[in-house]
């Protein structure tokens, strides 16, 4: 990730001169991160700006789907703004994902992690734009040792990071009014090629 807005767990714990200059340097990410959508933003088709106009922080899945011999991935998360809720499709084409990174996205949406940041970005690729997505995710996996009292029990969980590369991009926003979060248990699907699908109910690696 890019524009992480840095953090002090326990900022109370912390001279003010630390504080201070913490908040200035967060200050400094947000403007960059301004910066950024505002300079990339007429360089982007529609469907991904859309996308940067969209709340998706706590996103969590619904459904998601690889086809690797399409090269093809579509992520439905329920997202919620001060609107109200929303399903949000995300379809991804011309992407490439290694067996690894297959994996590591059938993980987070199995663990129903929430969007905690997402950037859009984009670079040219052999004369031809390349889009990126950077989702930081928030999971309910818990990594050393137990939160102290008073200490942030965030600072815990495993935080995993992706980064999606594509040509293509088409969005989708639906009502969900009620906040309907509920999903089979083979609400991931893997295509690793016309013969084979992988309905995927547990953790395991592809």
């Amino acid at each position: 990730m890019r524009f992480v807005v840095p953090e002090l767990a326990d900022p109370m714990k912390y001279p003010k001169a630390v504080r201070r200059a913490v908040a200035q340097q967060q200050q400094a990410v947000r403007q960059a991160f301004i910066d950024h959508n505002e300079r990339i933003r007429p360089l982007l088709p529609e469907p991904l700006q859309r996308l940067q106009d969209t709340y998706v922080h706590d996103g969590r899945f619904r459904s998601l789907r690889i086809d690797a011999g399409q090269r093809t991935v579509q992520m439905c998360l329920v997202c919620c703004d001060t609107t109200g809720c929303f399903d949000l499709t995300l379809d991804y084409k011309d992407i490439q994902l290694t067996g690894q990174e297959t994996s590591l996205l059938c993980f987070i949406a199995h663990e129903d992690a929430e969007v905690y940041w997402g950037e859009i970005d984009m670079e040219e690729s052999a004369g031809s734009p390349m889009f990126i997505h950077r989702i930081l995710w928030q999971t309910r996996v818990q990594i050393g040792r137990e939160p102290a009292e008073g200490e942030r029990h965030t600072r815990y969980m495993l935080n995993p990071e992706i980064e999606l590369r594509f040509g293509g991009f088409d969005i989708e926003i639906t009502p969900n009014p009620e906040n309907h979060r509920s999903r089979g248990d083979d609400f991931i699907t893997v295509m690793r090629n016309a013969e084979e699908t992988v309905q995927v109910s547990k953790i395991f690696m592809l």
